[in-house]
């Protein structure tokens, strides 16, 4: 069957949409008629919304005959900026001079309701003048080489030190006190960071100080330069994936291409699955250096790539039970940098330096690379967009070694990566792994050519080797959980001068699975057959949960065939009455074929606690024979200095966001509310409740921190929101100034007795005022800071008297004409302008008798407003130019209160801590 064109199929779905208008009503023509208005129009692509003119009816719409080439301008440009593909445009513009209706497919309330077209269409509703096109994501511009590359400016405003500790101790009755210090500082710089990672081990088996790193780093728009004493390699960009298990150290200059700075997103990691028998420790160890240490609980667990050191390398994962290695693995970590290549996009690196020694201490290797410069280059590109190739080069010592590598994205979520390194002598490693997130197949081999040359066994081993394994694991819609990994692998060693010494080959096979039964119960059996000793074993683990945080666990373990263990354990959890504290006991009876004493108990305890300063983890076991009892555990916390204080947190990171609070407000249960958006998507949402709060941010990465206070009733007069670029050993600051809102209600009326209609605050303490009613109002304040209400040219008065804290009703008060002694403003009575004078202040106690009988006698109207501890007079008179002797009255009388403005009678400001103090 040939296919329709496009157009063809889009000028059928037009032409069959458009309306038809024989036979309408004659009182129903004018919603058909067209008529030009500016119609808000939506390509529902991220744009803001464009107002075009356009010819419309009830339910269509087209190009107006007036202004045509302005609307196809307007449209062309718009629909561009939605990137839409150009012939596209050219078919929609065509069609909409000849007019479109409403897709018959929208349901509901027509700006709402959504569409999904084989093409496009529009949807256009009439009461509000709004017009969509709904267009086939097939049919926008995917090609995104063309997006301008944004980066972030070099210089770090923010810069401020990071330390962070970890400290990992273990004893038992039959084992050396053990005990491993690592602490990490990073110094960001205006320009760069410098990072010291150090490490303290007195285990026999690594013991000393030792430099993990010691580095600077500096990016700049596109490039990067990062130079230092490296011992577990270097990550640096997407030709980091040609690096493969390299074990070399190096003191280094490395330059070359970098996405540290380009604004956007950031890729995701792997897990590394491990499965426990029993509550116990997983330990992973690095070069016979602990690198994480946390408790587990039986059963199959995962830890995630982003919670282990970045690169590519070996690891070597012990599950602990009572002190005792149950079971070891090694593992190899893929963590390298996945940065995204576009499609044509290339990273390169240049390195020159000199090797520090290896990693597996084989010294008639390491010896003769010791202090040898070096140099490298690699280089990686996306050819397609499932296919980026790298090559790359090493030289030392008269050897080279070329290297080529390939990632290639499969269907269903498989990547396919391949890297071989040839040497110049005929060595070779080749590299190569499968997978997704249920199946992986990985395959490493080294083969040693003539033996002119050293530095392939200098970088990867002293004897030849070959690895292989099959892993796969998958979770059914019902809750089976099962897995299974097989090994197998061959090593040559060699002796101390490079001999052959012997040659072993190995397989293993592991499986299990696990069943969700009713009530809460599990059901798990696992196999694991190892041919170095022909073992063959198993192990069947049913927990039953009995409430209240207590289960219990039965295990059963057979070795070829013959009963090897029985263990039957109950358990607890939240054996602290802490909410701050995680915990678990286990109390368990052990039977043990092969053992003296058969039977056996045990208990085990665990702990694991977070404050805001610091976290750490404890594990205690002891035994019913006593040949067995010990603890164990980590301590970690993490120092911020930004060179005016000091603050401690147990989140770890290489950048922070640091809320300071800058108020003199009494503690209360929240200070805000606080937004984290990292590179535009939300991050984190939680309340403020300390003066200083730090939250750990990802470097470079965009940030944006908004704090709301009015939320909770609190006004901030300080920093309200920041956006930075963070970058490592960047601290970005607010620091917000707080006050409370403080709020009443009072009436106020000015001297003639009037509602006064309008009510002003000025100073720096006004917020709000909201009017009830005519005289009635409710004013709401800044706490502590200064405020004057006005009511036209009328000084509104609140007398100190007035103010409660649990009366926030100020009753009646005034507004007066802000006046001395004697002098006076005119008033309209009854259309009569008059002159309102003010005699003055006079103490509350002071009798006003003599005056009122003086007004009297005048024929004038004497007014008293008692404000606070006084009361103010006025006069009503029909002439000016009055004194005190033309109104009858002797100074000698008169005991008038001097003040220098009746504002200085109204209560200036409102602090909440003095009102609570004085009632």
């Amino acid at each position: 069957m040939k296919k329709k064109p496009l157009a063809l199929i889009i000028s059928a779905l037009v032409v069959s949409s458009l309306p038809v208008q024989a036979n309408i009503p004659e009182s129903f023509k004018s919603l058909y008629s067209f008529k030009d208005k500016k119609v808000r129009f939506s390509t529902l692509n991220d744009r803001e919304d464009s107002y075009i003119l356009l010819a419309t009816n009830y339910d269509s719409v087209r190009l107006p005959d007036q202004s045509k080439d302005d609307a196809k301008h307007q449209l062309k440009f718009y629909l561009e900026e939605s990137n839409i593909k150009p012939e596209v445009i050219t078919m929609l513009i065509k069609d909409l001079e000849q007019g479109v209706s409403s897709d018959k497919s929208c349901r509901g309330k027509l700006s709402e309701c959504v569409v999904v077209p084989e093409v496009y269409s529009f949807v256009y509703d009439y009461d509000e003048n709004y017009l969509r096109l709904f267009v086939n994501a097939k049919l926008f511009n995917n090609n995104k080489n063309n997006v301008e590359k944004d980066y972030a400016t070099a210089k770090n405003e923010s810069n401020a030190l990071i330390n962070s500790n970890d400290i990992y101790f273990s004893h038992y009755n039959d084992q050396d006190t053990n005990y491993t210090i690592n602490n990490r500082s990073l110094l960001g710089l205006p320009l760069g960071h410098v990072t010291a990672d150090l490490s303290y081990s007195n285990s026999q088996s690594s013991k000393g100080m030792e430099i993990k790193e010691l580095s600077y780093d500096a990016s700049i728009e596109d490039v990067r330069l990062y130079l230092g004493k490296f011992k577990n390699g270097v990550r640096f960009n997407a030709t980091d994936f040609l690096s493969t298990n390299t074990r070399y150290q190096q003191t280094s200059a490395n330059f070359g291409s970098s996405k540290n700075l380009l604004i956007g997103d950031r890729g995701a990691y792997e897990q590394l699955f491990y499965y426990a028998p029993a509550s116990g420790e997983l330990v992973i160890y690095r070069d016979d250096r602990i690198i994480k240490q946390l408790n587990i609980s039986e059963g199959q667990g995962s830890i995630s790539y982003s919670d282990l050191p970045s690169g590519r390398y070996q690891v070597r994962v012990d599950v602990v039970v009572a002190g005792q290695v149950i079971s070891s693995e090694v593992v190899q970590i893929y963590n390298s940098s996945r940065d995204t290549l576009a499609v044509g996009d290339i990273d390169y690196l240049i390195s020159a330096g000199v090797f520090d020694g290896n990693s597996y201490g084989q010294s008639s290797y390491a010896d003769h690379f010791e202090n040898k410069g070096f140099t490298k280059g690699l280089v990686a590109a996306r050819l397609l967009n499932p296919l980026v190739i790298g090559v790359g080069g090493l030289y030392s010592d008269s050897e080279w070694a070329a290297t080529v590598g390939t990632q290639f994205y499969l269907p269903y979520q498989f990547t396919l990566d391949m890297k071989l390194n040839y040497f110049n002598h005929g060595s070779h490693h080749f590299d190569s792994s499968i997978g997704n997130g249920f199946l992986s197949l990985r395959h490493e081999d080294f083969s040693i050519g003539s033996d002119e040359g050293k530095l392939a066994q200098f970088i990867y081993a002293d004897g030849e080797y070959s690895r292989t394994s099959l892993s796969g694991n998958y979770r059914f819609s019902n809750g089976i959980y099962a897995y299974s990994i097989l090994s197998k692998g061959k090593q040559t060693m060699l002796d101390s001068i490079g001999m052959s010494q012997d040659s072993y080959s190995y397989w293993s096979a592991t499986s299990g699975v696990s069943i969700p039964l009713k009530h809460g119960l599990n059901l798990s059996l696992s196999v694991n057959y190892q041919d170095s000793n022909n073992n063959f074993n198993t192990s069947m683990n049913l927990s039953v949960p009995l409430g209240s945080g207590y289960s219990s666990n039965s295990m059963l373990a057979l070795n070829n065939d013959n009963l090897n263990q029985v263990r039957n354990s109950l358990n607890k959890t939240d054996v602290f009455k802490s909410k701050e504290i995680n915990s678990d006991l286990s109390v368990s009876q052990n039977y043990y074929a092969r053992e003296k004493d058969k039977n056996t108990i045990d208990a085990a305890l665990s702990a694991n606690t977070k404050q805001d300063h610091w976290q750490g983890s404890v594990h205690a076991y002891a035994d019913s024979t006593g040949q067995r009892r010990g603890v164990s555990g980590r301590l970690s916390s993490n120092q911020v200095f930004d060179g005016n204080s000091i603050a401690f947190t147990s989140n770890k990171a290489d950048a922070y966001g640091a809320i300071e609070l800058n108020s003199s407000l009494a503690e209360q249960d929240t200070y805000g509310y606080v937004t984290v958006r990292k590179n535009g998507k939300l991050q984190n949402k939680s309340f403020i409740y300390d003066d200083k709060t730090l939250y750990p941010l990802n470097s470079y990465n965009e940030y944006d921190i908004n704090i709301d206070t009015e939320s909770v009733s609190l006004i901030n007069l300080g920093d309200k929101r920041i956006n930075e670029f963070v970058k490592p050993g960047s601290v970005v600051k607010l620091k917000p100034n707080l006050r409370n809102i403080f709020s009443f209600v009072s009436s106020f009326e000015d001297v003639m007795g009037n509602k006064v209609k309008d009510l002003v605050c000025k100073g720096s303490g006004c917020h709000q005022i909201q009017k009830i009613t005519d005289g009635v109002f409710q004013v709401s304040l800044m706490d502590g800071l200064d405020f004057e209400l006005y009511s036209g040219d009328n000084t509104c008065i609140i007398p100190e008297s007035k103010v409660s804290h649990d009366v926030l009703n100020f009753g009646r008060n005034h507004c007066v004409p802000n006046i001395k002694s004697m002098e006076y403003i005119l008033v309209n009575i009854d259309d009569n302008e008059k002159a309102l004078y003010f005699i003055g202040l006079f103490d509350t106690k002071f009798s006003i008798d003599e005056i009122s009988s003086a007004m009297k006698k005048n024929s004038m109207t004497s007014i008293v407003k008692n404000i606070g501890k006084y009361k103010a007079v006025y006069v009503l008179a029909g002439e000016s130019g009055l004194d005190y002797a033309k109104l009858g009255l002797d100074n000698d009388v008169l005991d008038i209160v001097n003040v220098k403005d009746i504002q200085a009678l109204s209560i200036r400001e409102l602090s909440l801590s003095a009102i609570r103090s004085s009632n």
